[in-house]
């Protein structure tokens, strides 16, 4: 088993790694990633530009990084991914980027409080943007077998782990995509959340409940988008 080195750690020029990559005919890319948790000085977790589900290991070569930065990423295969610049320039939330998840999964619902379970789960993380502000758009294919309302509300929460956490705005029938008929429509709605902490991780989740009946809540979607 190979023990991870908890001591002191030499500066090193980013351009020595090239350098001797390129002298040992080895690959590398240079990417951008944004920084989603910070576990130590050097270590750290992110998620590639353009990535929108695989969390990487991230070694800093500039020191401590903050969360939501976007920095510079030297992919060096199997050795690791490496920081070389702090282009986060300290701004917490600076790297904040647009994140979307949707189901296409046929679901229903007989619960008449608020809920995730008994559904596909449709949730998404996110990074609270320099500005604490987030638009939250949702919506899906709605219906009720009774005529009775069927409603999905976004739940946010601390963290970056889906569906956990401390909820920062909770389901709520002020804030719904809705229907009251028995034909399926097609209904969305959006909330604009302020007061976030700048840098933070988040996570939202599509919360959903039934007046009577069976309510089928289907093909929905969650957008979570930095605001100014």
């Amino acid at each position: 088993m190979t023990e991870l080195y908890t001591g002191s750690h030499p500066t090193v020029d980013p351009a020595q790694i090239i350098d001797g990559t390129g002298r040992l005919n080895a690959s590398w890319q240079l990417r951008y990633a944004v920084v989603v948790n910070v576990l130590s000085d050097i270590q750290a977790v992110g998620r590639y530009d353009g990535d929108v589900t695989k969390i990487v290991p991230l070694i800093s070569l500039v020191g401590t990084l903050g969360i939501g930065w976007r920095v510079p990423v030297v992919f060096i295969p199997p050795s690791g991914n490496y920081v070389i610049s702090a282009s986060g320039g300290g701004v917490p939330g600076a790297g904040a980027v647009t994140r979307f998840a949707s189901s296409d999964t046929i679901d229903t619902t007989v619960s008449g409080t608020y809920t995730s379970a008994g559904a596909t789960l449709v949730a998404i993380d996110f990074i609270a943007p320099s500005s604490g502000r987030v638009a939250i758009y949702w919506g899906g294919e709605l219906s009720n077998t009774l005529g009775s309302f069927t409603l999905v509300s976004p739940q946010v929460a601390t963290g970056s782990t889906l569906d956990a956490g401390t909820p920062v705005l909770a389901a709520d029938d002020a804030r719904t995509a809705r229907t009251d008929t028995t034909a399926v429509i097609r209904a969305s709605s959006f909330h604009l959340l302020e007061d976030l902490n700048a840098g933070a991780p988040y996570n939202c989740a599509l919360y959903h409940r039934r007046g009577a009946g069976t309510g089928g809540i289907a093909r929905r979607r969650v957008l979570v988008v930095p605001a100014p």
